[in-house]
């Protein structure tokens, strides 16, 4: 039994060196009838996922659905992949099923055929094989189903919008006034504050006045290069076995080699959380779309507190919940420390920053400076508290340090 195992295994790898030596010799004609026959032979050694693009493409061939300039175009990149020996389910397969995703399914306008085709070709000029492949996957992946992104515990899809596909001009200006907020580690200095007498100032570890001076750091946001995705007022979707949650109504590309969705524009509500009413507007942002995670530090929150809409950064995560506990997302935390909150109770004021933890509400800026609690008592004050960080519950405001004035 021991040898006749060996004998099926050297057999084995005999057939499989076999089926790889004629895939690598196959010779792809410049003819387009030649061409199928000959493709029909390469992609054979790519299995089914491989034979059934190759089908596919055949139809678009067979029923004149691509013009003769983009038959040419098709066959001239795959000529091009097999003298490079790229293979057929890695390389070729998704090259020509996003082709027919694109036709059959979305239903794309020639010139979006062109646009695809164009992507194809840079794409196989400057990148790798890995990247390659990466790029044609996601547009396949894009096209078929709406997802930019799919794995066993998440998945990020689009609903509704329009898209077009393009290559980024690398040489492009970036738009106007945003220099400051792109740059990476750019500091931004708070106005200086006011002549005081330390009354309304907080301490530092030594008792002494501390600045209100502060800086503050955002994240650069990628400038979008190279092959991409465009998606104008669309729905983003994040499912995962703990939440399904929305980003409504933005406009954005994707980067489709680095997997990377820059964004402006659009609606996140608290909805999740059980405060629907509670939301913010985002501006510019991005992430990577692989995780379940969506951060922004450019947004303003409509919150029923406020009296008015505030600025400062956000962020969504999918996380397990633990049980009788509340959601700790979305987050959202103030800029600055300058928001004041008058319905707290009767003699009862705050002026700092306001950060949300789901549902629940603090008192903290995304600057690191103290916000300011003041107590009266028969019109006069009682007293103050200064902290980096309090926390707001139904009948009991607490934090963990303070200083007393």
């Amino acid at each position: 039994m021991g040898m006749m195992r060996q004998v099926y295994s050297i057999l084995s790898i005999f057939l499989l060196l076999a089926t790889v030596a004629t895939a690598q010799t196959v010779k792809l004609s410049d003819n387009p009838e030649q061409f199928l026959t000959d493709l029909q032979k390469l992609m054979n050694a790519g299995g089914a996922y491989s034979q059934k693009a190759e089908k596919n493409l055949e139809t678009l061939f067979t029923e004149n659905r691509l013009s003769a300039p983009q038959k040419e175009r098709v066959i001239a990149l795959s000529r091009k992949m097999n003298t490079k020996r790229y293979q057929a389910a890695q390389h070729f397969a998704p090259f020509y099923e996003a082709l027919f995703q694109l036709i059959v399914t979305q239903q794309v306008s020639p010139t979006e055929i062109d646009n695809y085709l164009t992507i194809a070709e840079k794409s196989f000029e400057r990148y790798d094989a890995k990247s390659l492949t990466k790029v044609l996957e996601t547009v396949r992946l894009f096209a078929e189903k709406r997802f930019l992104y799919t794995n066993n515990y998440n998945k990020l899809y689009v609903n509704g919008g329009t898209f077009t596909l393009r290559m980024a001009d690398q040489n492009a200006a970036a738009p106007a006034g945003t220099a400051d907020t792109l740059a990476v580690g750019k500091k931004t200095q708070t106005p200086k504050p006011v002549e005081s007498d330390g009354w309304d100032l907080p301490l530092d570890s030594t008792g002494k006045v501390s600045s209100l001076t502060a800086w503050t750091e955002r994240k650069p946001i990628p400038k979008p290069d190279g092959p991409l995705l465009e998606i104008k007022g669309a729905d983003l979707v994040v499912t995962t076995a703990n939440d399904s949650v929305a980003l409504k109504k933005t406009d954005g590309a994707l980067l489709l080699k680095d997997g990377v969705w820059v964004g402006k524009g659009g609606s996140f509500s608290w909805e999740s959380a059980g405060q629907p009413e509670t939301f913010v507007t985002l501006a510019d942002y991005s992430f990577v779309v692989s995780n379940p995670k969506i951060t922004a530090d450019d947004v303003t929150l409509t919150y029923k507190p406020l009296a008015k809409p505030i600025k400062g950064t956000f962020e969504f995560d999918s996380k397990k919940r633990v049980a009788r506990q509340g959601p700790t997302y979305p987050r959202f935390m103030s800029w600055s420390n300058d928001v004041v909150l008058n319905n707290l109770g009767n003699g009862i004021t705050y002026k700092g920053g306001i950060a949300l933890a789901g549902t629940k509400l603090y008192g903290s800026a995304a600057n690191g400076q103290s916000s300011l609690l003041q107590v009266s008592f028969k019109g006069k004050p009682a007293f103050k508290a200064s902290s980096r960080r309090f926390e707001f519950a139904d009948s009991l405001i607490s934090s963990p340090l303070v200083s007393f004035t």
